[in-house]
């Protein structure tokens, strides 16, 4: 179940959902008509969001993300969730 999510002004959205099977979290991220999932951990201050689980969008699993784009969807995650007030590690 998400617990937020937010349309920022670059036209992209965050849902932070928590994995039942381990409590860890996966981070829902949309741009336009596109979504991937993005794996991550609680910390004691916020997240840890893993960086190489940004691979591909979702039913696109041949066509890979470069690695500027892969940034700019981390920053971009980052920067939602420095919004709401949570410390963000990327891994």
């Amino acid at each position: 179940m998400s617990w937020f999510s937010r349309v920022f002004g670059s036209g992209f959205t965050v849902s932070v959902v928590t994995n039942i099977q381990d409590a860890q979290p996966n981070f829902i991220y949309r741009e336009r008509k596109r979504k991937m999932r993005i794996t991550g951990e609680t910390m004691a201050d916020g997240y840890a969001v893993y960086s190489a689980s940004i691979k591909h969008w979702e039913g696109q699993p041949d066509v890979l993300v470069d690695e500027t784009e892969r940034q700019r969807i981390a920053s971009n995650v980052q920067q939602y969730l420095a919004s709401k007030g949570k410390s963000v590690y990327l891994s």
